[in-house]
């Protein structure tokens, strides 16, 4: 699947703000902030997402979810807040 430039940007950045090399992306961290070298599990990023979703009233928000919305956004080549309506 093609990936718009700026989220090809903003894993660059991530990438590089946690000293990644190769590996997961997404990884767990200590409670400390330290970036472990494990990556994430699948219960870890739907509690994170289900967490996010009550944060911002949305009950029951999983990840798939945001995959289906960034498949929209990625095939629209155009990040949430450049949209102008």
């Amino acid at each position: 699947m093609p990936m718009p430039n700026w989220t090809k940007h903003t894993i660059d950045a991530w990438t590089t703000a946690a000293g990644i090399n190769d590996g997961f992306v997404f990884r767990r961290t200590t409670k400390g902030g330290r970036v472990a070298a494990a990556g994430m599990t699948a219960r870890s990023i739907f509690r994170m997402v289900n967490r996010g979703g009550v944060s911002i009233d949305v009950a029951k928000l999983a990840p798939h979810d945001l995959r289906r919305t960034f498949a929209k956004l990625a095939h629209k080549e155009e990040p949430p807040w450049n949209r102008s309506n």
